[in-house]
């Protein structure tokens, strides 16, 4: 049994059930696709929790611990990557409103990628600027939903 994965689980179902009744606070047409990703997000936790009770999975890692008796099986608790990923979801939520949209993002995304030990920087700037603009565009011209004033933009007078 791998208590990493079900913590996991159990914390990605939370935060997105907690977005899911926030979201519910938004006009209809504004809540429709927050309240899509938390539903993704919630199907994709249960299916972690789900994979982590498999027969053959602890059967392997019963097997595993057997072979290693100094095998840490469910002793060392969750992972710092999660701590790691829970603190920077927190602080791009909070940060959304305070900085803006974009601006935050331009942060949480380089910030997430690097602390999930992604290094390749062409990609990261990339992948940034294409979700930053795909966001934008789709919020700003296809839902006709203003996105949160940026920050910068404000503190130099075009905002």
């Amino acid at each position: 049994m791998n208590l990493r994965e079900r913590l996991g689980a159990l914390a990605l179902f939370l935060l997105g059930a907690a977005a899911f009744l926030i979201a519910g606070e938004y006009s209809f047409d504004a809540q429709i696709f927050p309240r899509l990703i938390c539903v993704v997000m919630m199907i994709c936790a249960i299916g972690l929790g789900l994979r982590s009770l498999s027969p053959e999975r602890v059967a392997a890692k019963l097997k595993e611990s057997e072979a290693s008796p100094d095998y840490p099986v469910d002793e060392e608790g969750p992972p710092r990557i999660l701590y790691a990923g829970l603190v920077l979801v927190v602080a791009y939520v909070a940060g959304v409103r305070w900085l803006g949209f974009a601006t935050a993002t331009t942060i949480f995304i380089p910030a997430t990628a690097l602390a999930f030990g992604l290094r390749d920087w062409k990609w990261i700037v990339f992948g940034t600027a294409v979700f930053v603009g795909l966001t934008t565009y789709l919020f700003v011209y296809v839902f006709r939903t203003p996105l949160p004033r940026e920050l910068p933009l404000v503190l130099l007078g075009l905002g």
